[in-house]
């Protein structure tokens, strides 16, 4: 977790335009990994990736699981109003650094399509 919190702080600070300080980086970080650190009763890291699977068809986050997971979450569960945020907090829950590869992955394509 210490780990997100770290690649989103290198984020905010690239991106300054962003308008957000780290005390607002800081607790969003906060928001985004408390509602799962927390797990409601019964619930374990195995069940989190059970339902993981039941969104994605197992698909992994860098490898496209995020955008199955917003379709499915969006389609399924209207009431749940940010559908991108909770599918990518879960992804970095299950699947720490997925962000980061994904970044690697898209400019490595973007270098071969030059």
């Amino acid at each position: 977790m210490r780990k997100l919190y770290e690649d989103v702080k290198r984020m905010v600070v690239r991106k300054v335009r962003m308008g957000k300080s780290l005390f607002e980086v800081r607790e969003l970080y906060r928001a985004l990994t408390e509602q799962w650190e927390t797990l409601p009763r019964g619930w374990t890291k195995e069940s989190l990736r059970k339902y993981w699977d039941t969104l994605t068809g197992g698909t992994p986050a860098g490898e496209g699981g995020v955008r199955k997971c917003i379709s499915k979450v969006k389609d399924v569960y209207p009431d749940i109003d940010d559908a991108e945020a909770f599918c990518a907090s879960l992804a970095d829950v299950l699947f720490p650094g997925w962000r980061r590869k994904a970044a690697e992955e898209r400019r490595r394509k973007k270098r071969k399509e030059r």
